[in-house]
């Protein structure tokens, strides 16, 4: 390359040769972002040495350079595919009408996809779909009721280590390893995990435009060792760059969060975005059998907490690919108070659905989420011909 000695030309053609490798969008606009800037660079030299070492002024620039570049052209902004998306995983005895309608992850499913797609509080106004990844366990009418109300149903295998034992802190967390193929949505630039117990309080479509969802290069592809936990002999090295944003864990025994969330804050399982890449899933499913307990030799995660302990340790703040963290209390809490309602907290997590309120949740929030049930189900009504519906015994006590 001319004008740069033989070492700085290496790593240059390095960096060349993995950013021309980057999927969609992003590799098109880092590609033409360099080539932008090597012509740049040229005209203006082009320009210096032509001016005789006169100053230049901005209209010589503006005659010189393309007219797109100072607005005088339309630019054209590429559309970059998103996508929110949950995980259905019930394992029912049957595919009768009554094992669907007692199933209440079916039901908060569903609630979640109307919350997205259909309420007018809360729907996207940006066509953003709604992806539901199940696994083998749920029957096929259950997928085509997901699709008859809005969403696009994916068919996902599970995902469990080869080399150890898992052994989920909670039985209801046995499939959640299989969140994992989220790293492989590959049609999609980004997609914004969800649990099912959510009450949206308004669209979540303005996340995507904030600063933690940019793509970042890891630390050992901008320079050697500067992660303070770095890669470990028997880890893989992990992709040139990345996406990985998240909440923090906000579980107190008395619902005051934790303040303040900072990097070494948990991350929260039940919300975060992620850019889907092919290398990355690699990386992940290899990094669920080298972290984890062998002889010993103890886990590097919290393995009782499954796919969380493993994502802490993947994006941690210490490592080769630390992970952005959404500003506390906006977008989405867990364990959540009086203040996260009365503050606009867009995602309130929390287990509203159950009879009796036993975990003590907010009023405030326990009478959203029911005068939702009541939308949703007139909602059902319009689009069914009032067809019965019966609730989860969950939900009706």
């Amino acid at each position: 390359m001319i004008g740069l000695d033989q070492g700085k030309s290496a790593v240059v053609d390095r960096v060349w040769t993995r950013v021309s490798a980057l999927p969609g969008t992003l590799g098109r606009r880092m590609v033409a972002c360099i080539v932008g800037s090597l012509v740049g660079l040229m005209l203006l030299t082009t320009l210096m040495s032509q001016d005789g070492g006169r100053e230049m002024t901005r209209s010589t620039l503006r005659g010189a350079l393309p007219s797109g570049l100072f607005g005088g052209g339309k630019e054209v902004e590429p559309v970059e595919r998103y996508a929110y998306s949950t995980l259905l995983s019930s394992h029912l005895e049957d595919d009768s009408d009554e094992a669907i309608e007692a199933d209440i992850f079916i039901l908060l499913v569903r609630l979640l996809s109307y919350q997205i797609l259909h309420n007018p509080d809360t729907r996207t106004r940006r066509g953003i779909p709604f992806v539901v990844n199940i696994l083998p366990t749920v029957p096929d009418k259950v997928a085509l009721l997901l699709e008859k109300e809005g969403a696009i149903v994916r068919r996902i295998e599970p995902i469990m280590p080869r080399t150890w034992q898992s052994a989920p802190a909670d039985k209801r967390w046995s499939d959640q390893y299989a969140k994992l193929n989220w790293f492989n949505m590959t049609e999609y630039d980004k997609v914004l995990y969800l649990d099912t117990d959510m009450l949206l309080t308004k669209s979540l479509d303005g996340i995507w435009n904030e600063t933690e969802t940019a793509v970042r290069l890891t630390r050992e592809a901008l320079i050697e060792d500067t992660a303070e936990e770095g890669i470990r002999p028997d880890e893989p090295e992990p992709p040139f760059s990345y996406m990985f944003a998240s909440v923090g864990e906000q579980y107190t025994r008395n619902r005051q969060h934790p303040e303040p969330t900072t990097m070494d804050t948990n991350l929260q399982g039940g919300f975060w975005m992620l850019r889907p890449d092919a290398e990355l899933f690699d990386y992940a499913m290899t990094m669920l059998e080298v972290a984890g307990p062998h002889g010993d030799m103890q886990a590097r995660f919290n393995t009782g907490f499954m796919e969380m302990g493993l994502l802490n340790y993947m994006f941690r703040s210490r490592g080769p690919m630390p992970r952005r963290v959404f500003k506390p209390g906006k977008w989405s809490c867990n364990w959540i108070n009086d203040d996260d309602v009365k503050n606009g907290c867009a995602a309130l997590h929390d287990k509203l659905h159950l009879s009796g309120n036993p975990g003590k949740a907010p009023l405030a929030a326990t009478e959203k989420w029911w005068h939702l049930l009541g939308r949703w189900e007139a909602w059902l009504d319009s689009i069914n011909g009032e067809q019965p519906h019966r609730r989860p015994k969950q939900v009706t006590g």
